[in-house]
């Protein structure tokens, strides 16, 4: 197993206790509502909103690794077949070495990407309208 591999196990490994970090760091208003359904995503986007809305504020990686970890662990609890993937052949490939979910071999979902782009289009339901469509599409 090479550097890449044991770094995402260990990412996988750790969901539950980044999470669990997680939670004691969001209000308890928003921490809450983090019951493992798709619908609290959005709770969760709307927080990010909130907290990355000043431009002077700089990314918490930790924290935006620690909502990737929650996203995805939703995803999982709820799109039937989906398994932990990692692109680690294709470097020229965006989501090299990026922690993702796949479904079927077809359908691919990589959390930290959906953070961003959540806060770039500032929405408040994307994520969960992503993952919402891919279980659709999936089942």
């Amino acid at each position: 197993m090479n550097q890449n591999q044991e770094q995402f196990e260990w990412w996988i490994t750790n969901i539950d206790e980044k999470i669990s970090n997680l939670k004691k760091k969001l209000p308890y208003e928003v921490s809450k509502c983090l019951d493992n359904t798709i619908e609290s995503i959005d709770v969760l986007e709307n927080f990010m909103l909130q907290f990355f809305n000043s431009t002077d504020r700089k990314i918490d990686f930790k924290l935006c690794d620690q909502i990737a970890s929650y996203i995805a662990a939703v995803y999982k609890l709820n799109i039937a077949n989906s398994k932990w993937h990692i692109e680690l052949e294709d470097e020229k490939n965006v989501f090299f070495n990026k922690p993702g979910l796949q479904v079927n071999n077809k359908i691919f979902f990589y959390p930290h990407s959906y953070v961003t782009s959540a806060i770039d289009r500032r929405k408040g339901n994307f994520i969960s309208q992503v993952i919402k469509n891919q279980k659709n599409i999936s089942e």
